[in-house]
């Protein structure tokens, strides 16, 4: 059998090999691997969570493109299917978000469905149109099936916000359910006023009607008056409303108080003044002394005081009366003056305007219009009225005073003319100014005139001459007037727009005479004055007496005296021919 070889030492040494720590080279082995395997958790969670965030926005996507609606919910559940087919399955990450946005998609279609409904009761609670109890009780059903059918069906996806929308909807339901109580409460206590205040406006004349039977002693009277206060109090304290109650307890006690004082005063005020005086000195009111020892002292006083106050004031009434039918007698007696004034000497119509005024001087006792002024007004017919001398000036400021409503009535008139000098004849001239129907048209005449003479609005107190070229104005318009409409009348063919105007008559008149050869020569002559005199204020209304008067102090010597009386006279000369143009 071969032997194996064996080795000799040749001389070199062989290394020692150290010893393997096996516990610390497992620790160290052990931390690479859980080094790796963090890192490759972290790939795998990063992996994750990308996925995850990912499939959270498709779903979300999804979602809002495919919104579920409370229909389809309902359809689903009518029909057996898993509500899953829809909204998707709630385990999965895909699921549990399109589940979320679906449950919240459905709550707030929900949430508007039932904000709008009690919306719509709050609105009709505000207008007063929902307040009985069978209003309330419907509202409160409806409200409460609402809900109700919104949970269950919001709860068939998502639990939790079917709880959340319950609480919440149900709190929005509560608020208008106490608004819709509320409101029941204070159109009811409303009512319970409106009645309380009818009784109340009642309960003045039913006390007094009670206070005055005849048919009762006054113990029983003031038995049911009493009865009547306590049932006031009752009506008023039904209300509920404790501020009225308070309030209206102490007015039926001053209505009490009050028509025992008014059935006292009527009492009083009725007795003969020598009983009425010892009646309220020694507070003996007959059958009625237990009702004014009913008084205190200080109302007592008062219903003295006020008896004094309803006589005064009964007196002043009458006084009133007696005022007024004057003033009306007064108006009745201008309407007579009237038509005596415009009735033919001798007619018919004549005498009955003085009967008339004849019977309103026996009901006013003369006040109205005294037997004096009617025989003023027959004399002013008469023949011998023509022969009084006219006080132009006196004519035109009464004129003014009609004009100006400070002369209303005939009576008025008389006054004022006798007064100013006017006389019988020329103030039956001035009646028709009172009438008031042309009373308008006479004012646009009288500006024409005014216009014509130079005279400043609103001036009383003129000169003769001025007050003379005003009342020849006037006469001539009138007059003028009066041919225009005898010739529109007699006119078969005469259309209403064609009727006389006297305003346009006056007018034209006006413009005639500013156009006229004599207004010219006029202009011509006031102009030469104020060349030759440019320091003088002449026009043709200036009066020679001024000059003369002012002669030294103007500078005038007694020849231009001389030529401005002249002058002043020939203008004088074409005013008065100018104005005689008809």
């Amino acid at each position: 059998m071969a032997e194996l070889p064996k080795y000799r030492p040749l001389g070199v040494s062989i290394p020692s090999i150290p010893d393997v720590d096996f516990v610390s080279a497992g620790r160290a082995q052990g931390e690479v691997y859980r080094s790796i395997g963090k890192s490759l958790d972290k790939m795998v969670k990063y992996a994750y969570d990308k996925k995850v965030a990912s499939t959270k926005r498709e779903a979300a996507k999804y979602a809002f493109e495919n919104p579920v609606t409370a229909e389809q919910i309902q359809d689903a559940i009518s029909q057996g299917r898993d509500i899953e087919e829809i909204v998707g399955d709630p385990d999965t990450i895909f699921g549990a978000v399109t589940t979320a946005t679906a449950a919240q998609q459905l709550t707030t279609e929900l949430e508007i469905r039932a904000n709008k409904k009690i919306a719509e009761y709050s609105a009709a609670i505000k207008s007063g149109g929902l307040y009985s109890n069978e209003q309330i009780t419907e509202m409160r059903r409806d409200l409460t099936s609402m809900i109700d059918a919104h949970s269950e069906l919001i709860a068939g996806v998502d639990v939790n916000q079917a709880l959340k929308y319950n609480a919440a909807a149900n709190t929005s339901a509560s608020t208008v359910y106490k608004s819709a109580l509320e409101a029941q409460m204070s159109i009811n206590k409303a009512v319970k006023i409106a009645a309380a205040d009818e009784f109340m406006e009642t309960l003045p004349e039913r006390a007094k009607d009670i206070l005055t039977k005849k048919d009762a002693d006054l113990e029983n009277r003031l038995g049911e008056l009493t009865v009547l206060a306590r049932s006031a109090n009752d009506v008023v304290i039904s209300t509920g409303d404790l501020v009225y109650a308070k309030a209206q307890s102490s007015a039926i006690q001053k209505v009490i108080t009050d028509v025992q004082v008014g059935v006292l005063t009527d009492h009083v005020i009725n007795l003969p003044q020598d009983k009425r005086l010892r009646a309220l000195r020694s507070g003996d009111m007959g059958d009625l002394t237990p009702l004014y020892n009913m008084l205190d002292s200080k109302q007592q006083a008062e219903f003295r005081s006020g008896v004094r106050a309803e006589l005064a004031a009964r007196q002043t009434t009458d006084d009133q009366i007696e005022k007024d039918g004057l003033k009306i007698n007064k108006k009745s007696a201008t309407v007579q003056a009237l038509a005596f004034a415009e009735a033919p000497e001798g007619s018919q119509e004549e005498r009955f305007a003085l009967d008339g005024l004849e019977q309103i001087a026996i009901d006013s006792n003369g006040d109205a219009i005294s037997a004096q002024g009617i025989l003023a007004l027959k004399k002013a017919k008469t023949a011998a009225a023509a022969e009084e001398t006219p006080n132009y000036v006196a004519e035109f400021r009464i004129k003014q005073m009609i004009n100006a409503e400070q002369i209303t009535t005939f009576d008025e008139l008389q006054t004022e003319a006798a007064a100013l000098g006017v006389g019988p004849k020329a103030t039956l001239g001035l009646v028709p100014y009172l009438d008031s129907t042309t009373k308008e048209t006479r004012r646009e005449v009288d500006r024409e005139a005014k216009a014509h003479a130079a005279i400043v609005p609103g001036m009383l107190n003129v000169s003769k001459k001025k007050a003379e070229r005003h009342n020849r104005f006037v006469n001539a318009v009138e007059n003028r007037f009066a041919d225009a409409m005898d010739a529109w009348e007699e006119n078969p063919d005469r259309r209403l727009q064609d009727k006389p105007v006297i305003a346009k008559i006056a007018k034209e008149y006006r413009k005639e005479l500013l156009q006229s050869e004599h207004q010219k020569k006029i202009d011509t002559t006031v102009a030469g004055l104020a060349s030759k005199y440019p320091n003088l204020d002449i026009t043709e209304n200036s009066e020679y007496d001024y000059f003369a008067t002012n002669r030294v102090a103007l500078g005038l010597s007694a020849d231009d005296l001389k030529n401005i009386k002249r002058k002043l006279g020939f203008i004088e000369q074409q005013a008065l021919l100018r104005d005689e143009i008809r």
